[in-house]
């Protein structure tokens, strides 16, 4: 895993589905779009950096 070869947290995953890689063509970033789940991804890793960054 990148994050643990330089010892930087993984804030969070992003699968490569086909519905994900088309908005991401398309130009329209996941958290506009009506797909939850596909927000829920960028929801977690902007709350995992805010974490780390002593926000949260």
């Amino acid at each position: 895993m990148i994050a643990k070869r330089y010892n930087v947290p993984l804030l969070g995953q992003i699968p490569l589905t086909m519905s994900i890689r088309e908005t991401s063509d398309a130009g329209k970033p996941a958290v506009v779009t009506d797909d939850s789940i596909q927000k829920g991804y960028y929801q977690n890793i902007a709350r995992n950096l805010l974490a780390q960054m002593g926000v949260l």
